[in-house]
């Protein structure tokens, strides 16, 4: 009999060589999870919490995980979408699926809009801001962002040598889109100015669609923390992207 632990290489594999071909049921794929909120909408929106499982992202000074926080923010987001759209997670608990595979995901599912979220990290407590980005292919200008390397990682081993490329089509349309998105949340809340961002980001490189990631907030600002810490602030937050979002679908964007 195969080892399980074989087999999971295996599927991976399969999802690397022709998980955009539409070909396999990639949601059904053991060792992965893909929450699928209202399967009757036209309009799909893949929302990806950042890290999971081992991957723990930026610590909080109190100890909030970042890998936490952005499942828990993700899936109110989705809870305010599912209404509308068909609104789709990469994951719905505590795991850590490769990046290539949760972009793998949204092109599978044929998404019209893939957004990853994450929270800022420093070794500054002090560092503070909110941003909003889109993808930048190499040699443009490229955001250093630390301490989240592998959110944001770069490394290609054993990915096509296009894959990097799939996004470039839809760069125009996302920085508009993350433009669009920095008014909403601007007008809409006091507590985030967002700024827009390009960035060589690995997690964006390979989406078939127009593709964001959302830093709303620092977790390693001692305040920041204990603000968000509080589920009525979180959801007030999730509340504003989704209402972004939808004004972005409204006007039709993409």
């Amino acid at each position: 009999m195969v080892p399980f632990s074989m087999k999971i290489v295996f599927y991976q594999f399969v999802i690397l060589m022709v998980g955009l071909s539409g070909q396999i049921p990639l949601s059904l794929l053991p060792g992965l999870c893909f929450e699928e909120i209202n399967i009757k909408a036209e309009t799909t929106i893949v929302i990806d919490p950042g890290h999971g499982g081992e991957n723990h992202g930026a610590k909080g000074n109190s100890g909030t995980l970042e890998k936490n926080l952005t499942l828990t923010l993700a899936k109110m987001i989705c809870n305010h979408l599912q209404d509308q759209y068909r609104a789709l997670l990469t994951r719905s608990d505590d795991r850590n699926i490769p990046l290539s595979d949760r972009t793998a995901l949204a092109n599978h599912h044929k998404a019209d809009l893939f957004i990853s979220i994450h929270m800022g990290g420093a070794f500054e407590p002090d560092a503070a801001g909110s941003f909003i980005m889109f993808y930048a292919p190499p040699k443009a200008k490229t955001l250093k962002l630390e301490p989240n390397v592998p959110a944001i990682s770069n490394h290609q081993d054993s990915q096509p040598e296009q894959w990097e490329n799939l996004q470039l089509d839809y760069v125009s349309t996302s920085r508009k889109m993350a433009e669009r998105l920095r008014t909403e949340l601007k007008k809409r809340s006091s507590a985030i100015n967002p700024k827009v961002e390009n960035a060589n980001l690995y997690i964006l490189s390979g989406a078939t669609m127009p593709a964001l990631l959302i830093e709303p907030f620092y977790l390693t600002h001692p305040d920041t923390e204990k603000y968000y810490q509080n589920r009525k602030n979180l959801e007030q937050l999730a509340g504003d992207i989704a209402a972004g979002i939808t004004a972005i679908l409204k006007e039709e964007i993409l």
